[in-house]
């Protein structure tokens, strides 16, 4: 199942956008259909280990008497392991359930079982964990920290995860810069993870304080994996950290992209 665009949103999920006054649900995302599959291996190893033993069951008298003991065990001993393979595969598959997020235009409707409500002005935090393999496979990862202290991650799990990703991120920067610019210019730090910003610089905790000021940022790079940020006249970056570890990422970088600026 792929993304779905807003004609194709149950219109159960564009009533409750409807009722909690969330705007219009615009597009859906939904899990990978992996449950079915589970369902169906743990079906066939339930199948092979009741055939295992059945077969021994059947075929004892006839031939495996003949077997030494130590032999004829091994058989029944290897369909219970199929059967205990099937068990757990099968409970496994029962007791996950496939996650839809529908977006709307004031927040996200999250259905895993239950229904939850979540509005772009109660998320407090987005961490983001862009990773590449080996083989080049690149995975993302979603976390949002809500201001009632509950967590959600979106995974590859959902079809077009990045997507959602991107449109989470641009409501963050949307809802939460307003109000971290006002804070900025009143003179209180912003504390970004390891990153501070406020009126006079930047400024690194880990392996002891370091304070660039802002006449002395020449600018800040930012990518899917790592932000770093460069000191006038030098050729390496002065810091970089991975995104993994900076929450507000996109934030901070349009908060610190205006302090070079001085505005």
């Amino acid at each position: 199942m792929q993304s779905s665009p807003a004609q194709q949103i149950p219109l159960h999920y564009q009533r409750v956008a409807f009722v909690h006054r969330l705007g219009k649900a615009q597009v859906m995302y939904a899990s990978r259909n992996n449950l079915s599959l589970s369902r169906l291996f743990g079906f066939l190893a339930l199948l092979i280990g009741c055939l295992i033993i059945v077969l021994y069951l059947f075929t004892y008298t006839l031939f495996l008497s003949l077997w030494p003991l130590w032999q004829a065990s091994l058989i029944p001993l290897i369909g219970l392991a199929w059967l205990g393979v099937g068990a757990w595969i099968t409970l496994t598959s029962a007791r996950s359930r496939k996650l839809c997020v529908v977006v709307c235009s004031g927040g996200l409707i999250c259905i895993r079982g239950k229904m939850h409500i979540m509005r772009w002005d109660q998320i407090m935090a987005l961490w983001k964990d862009i990773t590449t393999d080996s083989k080049g496979r690149v995975s993302h990862s979603y976390t949002l920290h809500l201001t009632d202290g509950v967590t959600w991650t979106f995974t590859g799990d959902l079809v077009n995860v990045e997507e959602l990703g991107a449109i989470i991120e641009d409501e963050v920067i949307n809802h939460l810069l307003p109000r971290v610019r006002t804070a900025y210019r009143a003179g209180i730090p912003i504390q970004f993870g390891a990153i501070t910003l406020n009126v006079y610089g930047i400024s690194m905790q880990g392996g002891g304080q370091r304070i660039l000021p802002w006449n002395y940022v020449q600018r800040l790079h930012l990518d899917d994996a790592s932000l770093s940020i460069y000191k006038v006249g030098g050729f390496w970056a002065w810091a970089t950290l991975p995104i993994s570890q900076i929450p507000n990422v996109g934030v901070l970088k349009r908060l610190a992209d205006e302090g070079v600026k001085g505005l």
